[in-house]
């Protein structure tokens, strides 16, 4: 697309996501409607999808995921100053232009010297698993799962299993399974406790809540399985 980029290899999916801002957003962060963020993701296709009940769906992210999917994820920084704005995470662009050539000459450096190292970084699924298992060095960002969370379990278990560590994995995938069974039977009690108030939130919004809450529940299972298979 015109913001977006993938290049897709054998294990993972690389995604470059140039962020823009409208009016609004630009008034509120101080900079031009002709600013730009930019964003690196990396997807592993060992780690299933979730959230999404349908096949055809979950297939077409494969494909062109958004930026957001991937689990781990960098909001490049500029090495250099810009008098119009402190924060480091937007590249500031005059609205006459004037300073355009200047930007992209350092977006240029950029690339050599952050974005592919960054993505060789995670070319290797062993940095991947430890990026997960410590909360130290310059990777430590990456990740938007705090250490110990059912997703940062989750994520650490199905890289362990790719690299062939099943039972490294096995304690993950568990403390996953026991928190999303957990939250199961919670919702549940819920609804039969309170019918009508769950009936009444079934609107557009609710009905993709309760399918995103129903898909959480199937991976549990699903994770069960695995472990049943693992153990």
């Amino acid at each position: 697309s015109t913001r977006t980029a993938w290049q897709h290899l054998e294990e993972r999916t690389h995604v470059v996501n140039f962020q823009s801002f409208n009016s609004y957003m630009a008034g509120g962060l101080k900079c031009t409607t002709f600013s730009f963020g930019l964003n690196l993701s990396v997807l592993y296709r060992a780690v299933p999808f979730r959230f999404f009940n349908d096949p055809e769906e979950a297939t077409d992210l494969y494909h062109k995921p958004h930026e957001c999917y991937g689990q781990f994820r960098r909001h490049l920084e500029r090495k250099w100053e810009q008098a119009e704005l402190d924060r480091k995470d937007i590249w500031f662009v005059r609205a006459d232009g004037s300073n355009v050539n200047e930007v992209f000459d350092h977006l240029v450096t950029s690339v050599s010297d952050e974005i592919l190292p960054w993505f060789d970084y995670y070319s290797d699924l062993n940095n991947a698993l430890k990026t997960c298992l410590s909360d130290e060095g310059p990777y430590r960002r990456d990740l938007m799962a705090t250490m110990g969370s059912p997703e940062r379990n989750r994520l650490t278990g199905y890289l362990a299993i790719a690299l062939g560590q099943t039972e490294f994995a096995a304690p993950y995938l568990e403390r996953f399974e026991v928190y999303y069974q957990k939250a199961l039977a919670e919702h549940r009690a819920y609804e039969k406790r309170y019918p009508k108030r769950t009936k009444k939130s079934q609107g557009s919004r609710g009905r993709r809540a309760a399918s995103g809450r129903e898909s959480v529940h199937k991976e549990a299972y699903g994770v069960g399985d695995v472990l049943c298979e693992l153990l």
